[in-house]
C-alpha cells in the first residue's frame, strides 16, 4: 500500500491572556499578598486589637459563608439540571459539518464522503482557497502531466 509523505504535526503555540488580563491578574495577586503580609506584620510587632481579631474572624467567616452558599447554589442547579433531563443514558448525537475547515476553507469531497471513509490514502489539495480531498483511486488513475505534484504512489 503506498503511503502519503506529510509533514510532521507541530503543536500549537500555547494561548496566553492578553497583557491587559495579566496585568489584571498580576494586580489582584499583589494585592492579596500585600494584604497577608501586612496582616503579619500587624501580628509580630504589636499587639492586635480585639477589633482586628474581630475583623479578621468575620471576614473568614463571611468567606467560608460565600464559599458554602455558592457551592450549594450551583450544587442545587446541577440537581434541577438533572431532575429536569434526567440521566444521560447515550452519547448525544452530533453533526458532523465537512462544509469548511476551522480556516473558513471551502471543502469538496471527490467521490464522496464515503469514498474518503473507505480509502486507505487520501490526498488533501488547497486549490484557489478550497479544500480538495482525492481518494487514491482517483490519484491513480491520474496521469503526471495533469498534476502538479506526484502521486502518493510515486513518491
Amino acid at each position: 500500500m503506498a503511503m502519503a509523505i506529510t509533514e510532521p504535526h507541530q503543536p500549537k503555540p500555547p494561548i496566553q491572556a492578553s497583557p491587559g488580563r495579566r496585568l489584571f491578574h498580576l494586580t489582584i495577586a499583589i494585592a492579596g499578598w500585600a494584604v497577608f503580609i501586612y496582616w503579619w506584620i500587624l501580628v509580630l510587632l504589636r499587639r492586635v486589637s480585639h477589633k482586628e481579631i474581630a475583623f479578621t474572624a468575620v471576614f473568614i467567616l463571611a468567606t467560608l459563608a460565600v464559599c458554602v452558599a455558592i457551592t450549594v447554589i450551583w450544587t442545587i442547579h446541577n440537581q434541577w439540571i438533572f431532575n429536569r433531563k434526567r440521566g444521560r443514558t447515550h452519547v448525544p448525537a452530533v453533526r458532523e459539518d465537512f462544509s469548511t475547515d476551522s480556516l473558513g476553507h471551502p471543502i469538496h469531497f471527490e467521490g464522496g464522503l464515503e469514498a474518503m471513509r473507505r480509502d486507505p490514502v487520501i490526498q488533501i489539495r488547497l486549490e484557489r482557497g478550497s479544500k480538495n480531498y482525492r481518494p487514491s483511486s482517483t490519484i491513480r488513475n491520474q496521469s503526471p502531466s495533469n498534476s502538479r505534484h506526484h502521486s502518493p504512489s510515486t513518491v
